[in-house]
């Protein structure tokens, strides 16, 4: 039945945004760490977290002649990591700039982005993350959030190798 009735204006608003803004409807964050990492735990991480979160399985749905909307899936299909070896200091910045201007296509599996920089022979240990959401799926906060339980994930099983102070998000006073 959903498939049969016309799309609301709620409902196809976050696509219409995401077409005719110029990529200002992305949000991206970025941390930096510096510890010994390893790629699959990373996406022990990622995997858990897309497990958890509904939203981070959530794409485009197209339907011919008509306008698309949000859809979520029941199980992930991917997992939309990026990783890049290190290649300096303002790397990230790079990245983080092409991300923020590229549109989430049809074709993109999720709404979501994640690159890891590993380290270069310089700096071996020093590692960046970067995410890019759609603006459809995520705010400020959202995005403060996803880095504090992706390093909780990510720590679960060595405390050790990734020393953080841990502290409660920046919230405003009610």
């Amino acid at each position: 039945m959903l498939h049969k009735r016309e799309t609301g204006l709620t409902e196809i608003y976050p696509k219409l945004c995401h077409n005719h803004a110029n990529g200002t409807t992305n949000l991206a964050g970025m941390i930096q760490l510096v510890g010994t990492l390893t790629l699959e735990r990373v996406i022990a991480a990622l995997k858990r977290m897309q497990q958890r979160h509904p939203v981070l399985r959530s794409f485009w749905h197209g339907r011919k002649g008509r306008n698309d909307f949000l859809a979520v899936d029941e199980q992930a299909k991917s997992l939309p990591l990026q990783t890049l070896i290190r290649n300096g200091e303002r790397q990230w910045m790079e990245v983080m700039d092409q991300n923020m201007k590229m549109h989430f296509a049809e074709d993109d599996h999720y709404l979501w982005r994640f690159t890891l920089i590993h380290g270069d022979e310089r700096r071996p240990a020093t590692h960046e993350f970067l995410v890019t959401f759609q603006h459809a799926i995520s705010d400020g906060i959202s995005t403060a959030n996803f880095f504090d339980e992706f390093l909780n994930y990510l720590n679960q099983n060595d405390n050790r190798t990734l020393p953080y102070q841990k502290s409660l998000p920046f919230l405003p006073a009610v």
